[in-house]
């Protein structure tokens, strides 16, 4: 079962572009088994790095990572652990920043660690590979920034969250416990516009969770922490968000990602209801 978050997708249209090449090869006729003797599957480099993956990291101190690649060239990469037999994985920090793809590579020069304090620079790069039977896309890669090393490997996952599906505001609406370890919780209160409160003992911060343009299954994410009674009040974190399947029961999961506007810290929060 892929690994989920706590603190402390082939997309349809992929999918169908590479039915489409199947059959137009098919119906040609005679021997096109793309090359390989045997009837052995073929892999070709991804249209795009675009969707959600989910893995494990081969050395160092963390073993799992998930990562959400939009369609502008951004990425989201978590990183952490997961106990063995657990569904449940650990965030340990997140990496975010944008790059280029070409031809099944994605390269990023522009990245930052939010899991360092302070935080990090860094780099990411990655090679994305389309398997032409099964319709998935596998992904290895690096990442590294200062003392963070991780690398990668993985495919994306549309058993748990259906990236590629428009983004449904009524999957936000109602309460969210908020975990934050050491026995510390959150209550995270979504309305059917997609605003939000989110209550911490006493402190009070305010934002919203509105579908991207894109069409696809994430949320545009603006959180303002409150005043007096917050350790940093006021400050404004933009980022994503996105509901998932945690696999226990009808449990789902809801993943915020942000970073403040110097890009100077950042934080994720993970809901179950």
């Amino acid at each position: 079962m892929p690994a989920h978050p706590t603190p402390g997708p082939a997309c349809a249209i992929r999918w169908l572009l590479t039915l489409a090449v199947t059959l137009a090869a098919a119906a040609c006729g005679g021997g096109g088994d793309d090359g390989n003797s045997g009837g052995a599957s073929a892999e070709r480099a991804a249209t795009s790095a675009e969707g959600y993956y989910v893995g494990t990291v081969s050395a160092g101190a963390f073993n799992q990572f998930e990562l959400l690649a939009l369609e502008n060239n951004e990425f989201w990469l978590l990183y952490g652990n997961r106990a063995p037999g657990s569904s449940r994985f650990t965030v340990s920090g997140f990496m975010q920043g944008t790059g280029t793809y070409s031809a099944g590579t994605f390269t990023s020069t522009a990245m930052r660690n939010y899991g360092a304090s302070p935080v990090t620079t860094g780099t990411f790069g990655a090679t994305f590979r389309t398997n032409t039977s099964s319709f998935t896309t596998s992904l290895t890669g690096t990442a590294s920034a200062a003392t963070v090393s991780l690398s990668m490997t993985g495919a994306d996952n549309i058993s748990n969250y259906l990236y590629g599906l428009p983004a449904s505001p009524s999957a936000l609406a109602g309460t969210w416990t908020i975990s934050l370890g050491a026995g510390q919780s959150a209550t995270l209160v979504v309305n059917p516009a997609g605003a939000f409160t989110l209550t911490l003992q006493g402190c009070v911060s305010t934002g919203s969770m509105l579908p991207r343009a894109s069409g696809k299954n994430v949320f545009n994410l603006t959180l303002t922490t409150g005043t007096a009674t917050c350790a940093s009040p006021g400050v404004t974190y933009t980022g994503v968000a996105y509901v998932s399947s945690i696999g226990l029961g009808n449990a789902n999961q809801l993943t915020l990602l942000a970073r403040n506007t110097a890009q100077t810290a950042g934080l994720v929060l993970v809901g179950d209801r």
